[in-house]
């Protein structure tokens, strides 16, 4: 490959970011390819070549800083015998691109994770971390009346059962509030903070979606609004 092929390959991967508000990027090895993705796309240690806000990458980068990025990229496919032939679109991550598709929370339950994110220690730096997370996620979805929610899609205290592609197993989550996280769950169902990752990843999404690229959300094996519960 030459340079200048490695840098139209560079050029439209950062172009072909999300664009669903400004934050920080990084230009990573993602699910097989190379991505420009918001940093807190994934909890998952994967190689990064660069990292910057949007408003750099928007004006344009550097010769310097594209030489080195493509030494860092080239380096790595060297040692990985990757050929790349063309950038490619970039996937689907757990917090980001499906707000223009129809991520949608109820406004009951955006008002108590309003609620929440006013209540967390943005002293602890891994509660500024979950802050951004809850901020970034209330930024983007839409709010529907909770008697008008979709019944595919996944809510607060919904039970949902997730697809692994990797090995074709199946998992249930339960997505309560943290306190309750803690406390509940049995052998065949797992609860999951709305706080981490996995949970933020899966509230909004409808039925058929994937998360972290590879799982699927399968069923809703309990949504509270389509039960009539809309106390919870």
């Amino acid at each position: 490959m030459t340079s200048k092929e490695l840098r139209e390959i560079l050029t439209q991967t950062i172009a072909d970011r999300p664009r669903e508000g400004r934050q920080y990027f990084h230009l990573c090895w993602w699910n097989d390819r190379l991505c420009c993705l918001p940093t807190m796309h994934t909890t998952e240690k994967h190689d990064i070549f660069f990292m910057a806000p949007d408003t750099v990458l928007e004006g344009g980068l550097s010769e310097r800083q594209m030489e080195l990025i493509g030494e860092r990229v080239s380096d790595f496919c060297s040692r990985r015998r990757i050929r790349l032939t063309r950038a490619r679109r970039h996937p689907v991550p757990a917090s980001s691109s499906s707000a223009e598709k129809g991520l949608q929370i109820t406004d009951f339950d955006r008002a108590r994770l309003q609620t929440l994110l006013g209540q967390l220690d943005r002293h602890d730096a891994s509660r500024r971390k979950e802050a951004a997370r809850l901020q970034m996620l209330l930024e983007k979805a839409a709010v529907v009346p909770s008697r008008e929610i979709p019944q595919d899609v996944v809510t607060l205290n919904s039970k949902v059962r997730v697809k692994d592609d990797r090995n074709n197993r199946s998992m249930i989550f339960s997505l309560p509030f943290p306190i309750e996280a803690a406390s509940q769950g049995t052998a065949d169902e797992v609860n999951v903070s709305i706080l981490s990752p996995v949970g933020l990843s899966l509230l909004g999404r409808r039925v058929g979606e994937r998360i972290h690229g590879r799982m699927k959300v399968d069923e809703l094996l309990y949504q509270p609004e389509a039960a009539g519960d809309y106390h919870l």
